[in-house]
């Protein structure tokens, strides 16, 4: 761990929090790691690639989202 953190070029207690999530870390510290680790930035973010977060709407809702391209061209040419 204090091998990477030093690649890296970032303290062994920076390295921990990135590792469990308690921090954001800067796009500065994942290009550090990833270069460190020897693979893409892309990588670091693959476990979350399939993941959804996040607010979401529904068409219940008070916000209805057109389905389609040509919704939203009937709308903004009533507005």
């Amino acid at each position: 761990m204090s091998e990477l953190a030093a690649v890296a070029d970032i303290s062994i207690s920076m390295l921990s929090k990135v590792e469990h999530g308690t921090i954001s870390p800067s796009l500065k510290t994942l290009l550090g790691l990833s270069r460190s680790l020897g693979v893409p930035l892309s990588r670091l973010f693959s476990r979350f690639q399939n993941e959804t977060s996040g607010p979401h709407l529904h068409g219940d809702g008070p916000f209805r989202l057109p389905a389609r391209r040509s919704d939203i061209a009937a709308r903004s040419c009533r507005e």
